[in-house]
């Protein structure tokens, strides 16, 4: 009967040991995964502050205020869209899809980000009133980052937009040119997303979105 109760008691303290181990490793994975999203939250937070300088401080900050044609955009800048009078059957028609592999996304350390510039109204059928709108001196922008973490399929996808105010001096010419640029942010969110293994197959050895690792 005694032998019987210890070897009833030594399964139990077995139980007990191997329950706490497992307690402890699923402790230990769930800090990593933690401090592995802050770290991916910050490399997005980070290039978020690297497209506000491009905007306001970056040598190629006139190029990006300056007046252009709204389907394109300078260095790399996504352009405003201005939608025309028609009106398509197909309501998927009119939409542009971007990826994180496109030609117009920055890579940074651990992130990257895509700028767009966001258009003041959604319809201006009188050219005049295109014409001050692309010749303002106010901007605003729609930055998207995404900040990858160390272990796979860590991703922080952060979204803001900023109003860059643009002054105007003269050249040595005394032609007018913008000089210097000022911003404040308008809005900012952490955007909710999935992985695709939610909606597909995963394939063994590819990857699934791309950062500057």
């Amino acid at each position: 009967m005694v032998g019987v109760f210890i070897v009833m008691w030594l399964a139990a303290l077995m139980a007990l040991a191997a329950s706490g181990m497992q307690h402890r490793e699923l402790a230990t994975r769930f800090i990593a995964y933690t401090n592995d999203r802050v770290f991916a939250f910050g490399a997005a937070h980070d290039a978020l502050r690297a497209a506000r300088a491009r905007l306001v401080g970056g040598a190629e900050a006139p190029d990006i205020a300056a007046p252009y044609e709204f389907d394109e955009g300078p260095h790399g800048v996504i352009g405003a869209r201005y939608r025309d009078g028609s009106r398509e059957p197909n309501q998927m028609a009119n939409w542009i899809g971007i990826g994180w592999k496109d030609a117009r996304v920055v890579a940074v350390s651990n992130a990257r980000y895509f700028i767009e510039r966001i258009a003041f109204t959604e319809y201006l059928p009188d050219a005049r009133e295109a014409k001050a709108a692309r010749a303002s001196l106010v901007r605003r922008y729609r930055v998207n980052a995404m900040g990858c973490g160390k272990l796979p399929g860590t991703r922080v996808l952060l979204q803001a937009i900023y109003e860059v105010r643009a002054s105007r001096g003269r050249n040595a010419a005394g032609v007018a040119v913008l000089t210097s640029f000022s911003s404040r942010r308008l809005n900012w969110r952490e955007v909710a997303t999935w992985h695709d293994s939610a909606i597909s197959t995963r394939v063994p050895g590819a990857r699934r979105e791309h950062c500057d690792a």
